[in-house]
């Protein structure tokens, strides 16, 4: 029973999308592709529930953040990671502790949960940052 459980698997991807990362940002939405489609091939029998949070910085005000919530159809992740873009963060620091606030609000349902992160800065904050803030 445990292990069946365990094969529910809760899959998010944390990803940088302000415009340091507009180099970047169409290898980071492949990267993500490959990656689901590796553990589907890798664990056949198991389940993947995806969700993407996308972050910006503050700038964006309400265009900050874009987030998937978990879905076991693949399809819409990649009909979502199409309408992710890199814009904005006219700083290094990035809003990563937002992000992170994103992803804690979705409903991780499963006893599996495995989260990717990809970013090219730091957070906000004089023990992350080189910033003031």
């Amino acid at each position: 029973e445990n292990f069946n459980a365990a094969q529910k698997v809760d899959l998010c991807f944390l990803m940088d999308a302000t415009g340091s990362m507009a180099s970047w940002i169409r290898l980071t939405k492949q990267k993500v592709t490959d990656i689901i489609s590796s553990v589907q091939k890798a664990y056949p029998d198991s389940q993947f529930f995806v969700s993407v949070v996308a972050y910006r910085d503050f700038d964006q005000g309400s265009n900050s953040f874009q987030v998937l919530p978990f879905t076991s159809n693949i399809s819409d992740v990649v009909k979502f990671l199409s309408t992710v873009d890199a814009r904005g963060g006219d700083d290094e620091a990035e809003d990563i502790n937002g992000g992170f606030q994103r992803l804690l609000e979705l409903e991780w349902s499963n006893q599996t949960k495995i989260l990717f992160h990809f970013a090219d800065a730091p957070c906000h904050g004089p023990k992350y940052s080189n910033g003031s803030d």
